[in-house]
């Protein structure tokens, strides 16, 4: 207790506490007065009608903060294995870890009084118990989808890419007017005020969803498995025949592939593509984007050239662990750049097209 690093800890810790209850009741406030503030900006529309809405809105924007922020529930399988316990009840066990991140909970003080101000006065206390169920069952669907997707990213990163393709091209229909996401939202949850036995389908969507989870923990229990499989995929990466042909470059960027393919980030990065590419549809289309000189060349090289640069940034880190043998191995050092130069030209040529 004497220590001064004990004190400031204990500072810090109340002030992160003040902070924390602030932006608590920040949310409890915000639920509490929400129906005014949408009155206020759409006032000849329905508040419940206008935050049934934006439900599908809010959820699509939580998973990508789930995904990006979230760390996933790990747990080390070889230690129970050899005990008396069901494979199971192990796999349960770490499907259902996520529930209790603090994340699952932050909503809650938003829509809850929400739907005792407003729903329950409108409808009845019954039906605005089942709306709250409803929204309970898809912010823990919400979770257990983020975590399928972000485990998804380290064992087949093209299913990551699919559903970020499949994600944008909704947000970019939604956005030329080709369907609403706001009228699905509003008959799905507008309908669970009308007919409260269809709470079934954010059930239903949260059973499918844990069991994707479960049924993808359940394949990979053996470590040793999956790491051969894991080897065997990212060895095939290197026996392209164009690049044996083009002699030691070729090998290089082989080499370079096969690395890039190992490492978390960079392997996002490549199934992350599309949706850098699918910022043209949102500023070239606007007439004042048009107009305006500089920025539509910055928002082209962003687009073709955002994911090169990021490799650009820490190719040299990525071998760093063995940089001295590359610069005392490598005679020629222009073909070690060279391999880099001519992967990264054609990785930015292949998004320019």
């Amino acid at each position: 207790m004497r220590s001064s690093f004990w004190q400031k800890q204990i500072v810090l810790n109340i002030i992160m506490g003040m902070v924390l209850m602030i932006l608590l009741a920040y949310l409890v406030m915000l639920g509490i007065f929400i129906d005014k503030i949408l009155t206020s900006i759409f006032p000849d529309e329905d508040p419940i009608m206008l935050f049934n809405g934006i439900v599908l809105y809010y959820f699509a924007i939580e998973f990508l903060i789930r995904f990006f922020m979230q760390s996933l529930p790990v747990l080390n399988p070889e230690t129970y294995l050899a005990l008396p316990i069901r494979k199971s009840a192990i796999v349960h066990y770490v499907s259902s870890k996520s529930i209790f991140s603090i994340g699952n909970y932050l909503s809650w003080l938003v829509f809850i009084p929400f739907a005792m101000k407003v729903i329950a006065p409108a409808y009845s206390m019954a039906i605005a118990w089942v709306w709250i169920l409803a929204m309970i069952l898809l912010v823990f669907s919400n979770n257990f989808l983020a975590t399928y997707v972000k485990r998804q990213l380290a064992h087949k990163p093209w299913v990551v890419g699919i559903f970020a393709l499949g994600l944008a091209t909704l947000f970019a229909l939604d956005h030329f007017h080709i369907f609403s996401l706001s009228g699905i939202s509003v008959s799905l949850m507008g309908g669970i005020l009308k007919k409260p036995y269809l709470v079934i389908i954010p059930m239903i969507v949260m059973i499918l969803t844990y069991s994707m989870n479960y049924f993808f923990l359940q394949g990979r229990l053996y470590p040793d498995e999956v790491n051969l499989k894991k080897k065997a995929r990212t060895d095939s990466l290197g026996e392209m025949r164009y690049l044996k042909s083009i002699g030691f470059t070729g090998q290089l960027i082989s080499l370079d592939i096969r690395l890039l393919w190992r490492h978390k980030r960079t392997r996002s990065l490549f199934y992350m593509s599309p949706i850098f590419l699918l910022y043209g549809f949102m500023f070239y289309s606007d007439e004042k984007m048009k107009m305006s000189g500089s920025l539509p060349v910055f928002i082209g090289i962003f687009m073709t050239g955002g994911i090169m640069i990021q490799y650009l940034n820490n190719c040299f880190s990525y071998e760093s662990n063995h940089f001295d043998t590359i610069l005392a191995h490598y005679t020629d050092f222009k073909q070690y750049l060279r391999a880099k130069y001519i992967l990264t030209v054609t990785i930015t040529a292949i998004c320019y097209v």
